[in-house]
């Protein structure tokens, strides 16, 4: 990974506009180029090595003459950063039903945190009423992600009555409900996919696609095919998310051709790197991996366009909204009845979790430590120094809670570098993915925004 210069840059105060320095991935006609990244302005432009001296003079107050009337009106905010103040403002409640899982993935976050625990109807049916209170917010839009911990089809009997209920309830208040469900899918027969579809409960499948991969990694690679052609026979079509570990991180186009010729109705993936110190004896070898990672992203990004398919991964996330802190945090509902920021920590054998948990369901309501809450938010990009002179600052918000309590320092640096790569790849792609590769076909300035 390209280190110099990765911080080099022009910004004014409070530094809302980056001059980036060009990357190894730049085409040739572009390697002396920089990228002026404006995220208040939600865009972006390749700038001349001429035009970025004149920039840098023009953002730092030391041009003979005023920015030009186009470049100011590109640079004009029309965003802002909208902070979370209270758990009464979300509006989409994250559910870890239980901690039993019948895999035994060789990267889990949370196998340490495996027990018998479940989740409580009345705690769960609670949490549903808050969410679906009509009065709490003026957004009409709503949603339920069951996601993993452990494996929530082992606990459908509790899950699909308490979404049922849910339905009724949102239509009875007037409001829109969305329901996704994480599964590891090897327990989808015909009647579970029934189950799924009577409620509008969308699936996404951990899936490695890649039948070796998934024996290594995940194990069930038939039963999971199985589960997934029962859904698609009853009229429901997954999203597949897929976890990039060395072992596949060069093989991502391979992985949508193989899914594209398998299961060609299914249009939506995540591929998202691994996080796990234990996959890596050094944070060089760390820094290999994402480098790995980021070529076979991009190149399987340009071939989910060519094809009609849509590749995400969270990173990309992070440009549709400005923040100061990774993410909003969650309204997230553990076995047990505590309410955790973040679904990764959310067992009391998990690194972080007394200091991570902020709220309880009970006595047939939520409660909630709102200075404990605020703490918690207040762990932004202003809480780290580091982040200050970052061109990433806006769209990381200070790196996400659980990889900083998953990873040592030097790993951390390496993830840290990682996302600014990442976020140098991803304007640039943006830039030149619908311009010819000519040497004279440069971006036209001022006019191309990233979003």
């Amino acid at each position: 990974m390209d280190k110099a210069g990765m911080n080099q840059q022009a910004a004014t105060e409070p530094k809302k506009v980056f001059v980036i320095p060009p990357g190894p991935e730049f085409r040739p006609e572009h390697r002396e180029h920089s990228i002026l990244y404006a995220p208040f302005a939600a865009s972006a432009m390749l700038l001349s090595p001429e035009k970025r001296g004149l920039f840098e003079a023009w953002l730092t107050g030391c041009g003979a003459q005023g920015m030009p009337r186009e470049y100011e009106n590109m640079l004009r905010p029309v965003r802002t950063v909208k902070p979370v103040f209270s758990p009464l403002e979300y509006n989409t409640l994250s559910v870890i039903a239980g901690f039993n899982c019948n895999f035994h993935c060789s990267y889990c976050y949370s196998a340490g945190s495996r027990s018998g625990a479940e989740i409580a109807s009345e705690q769960l049916e609670a949490a549903i009423r808050h969410l679906l209170d009509a009065g709490r917010s003026s957004s009409r839009e709503r949603s339920i992600f069951i996601t993993g911990g452990g494996e929530p089809l082992l606990l459908r009997r509790v899950l699909f009555p308490a979404i049922a209920g849910a339905r009724r309830l949102a239509a009875q208040n007037g409001l829109s409900l969305t329901v996704m469900m994480m599964t590891n899918g090897a327990l989808i027969n015909d009647d579970i996919a029934r189950e799924l579809l009577a409620p509008g409960i969308h699936p996404c499948i951990s899936f490695e696609i890649l039948e070796d991969v998934q024996q290594k990694q995940r194990g069930h690679y038939r039963q999971v095919v199985a589960g997934i052609d029962c859904l698609l026979n009853a009229g429901l079509i997954p999203s597949v998310s897929a976890t990039i570990t060395p072992g596949n991180a060069g093989r991502q186009v391979e992985m949508l051709q193989q899914a594209r010729h398998r299961f060609p109705a299914i249009t939506e993936f995540s591929f998202d790197p691994v996080v796990d110190n234990s996959l890596f004896t050094s944070a060089v070898e760390l820094e290999a991996f994402y480098t790995r990672y980021l070529d076979g992203f991009f190149a399987a990004r340009h071939f989910a366009r060519k094809n009609g398919l849509h590749l995400f991964c969270s990173l990309m996330e992070r440009f549709d909204r400005l923040t100061t802190r990774y993410c909003r945090g969650q309204l997230c509902l553990t076995p047990g009845g505590s309410i955790s920021i973040c679904h990764t920590i959310a067992a009391p054998s998990d690194t972080g979790y007394e200091a991570c948990v902020y709220g309880k369901a009970d006595n047939d309501r939520l409660t909630f430590d709102m200075e404990k809450f605020t703490r918690l938010m207040n762990d932004d990009l202003h809480a780290h120094p580091e982040c200050n002179d970052c061109f990433a600052r806006w769209n990381c918000g200070g790196g996400c809670l659980m990889v900083r309590t998953r990873l040592d320092k030097a790993s951390l640096d390496a993830h840290c570098n990682f996302t600014r790569e990442f976020t140098r790849r991803f304007l640039y792609d943006n830039l030149v993915m619908t311009v010819p590769s000519g040497i004279n076909d440069l971006l036209k300035e001022p006019e191309n925004n990233i979003y």
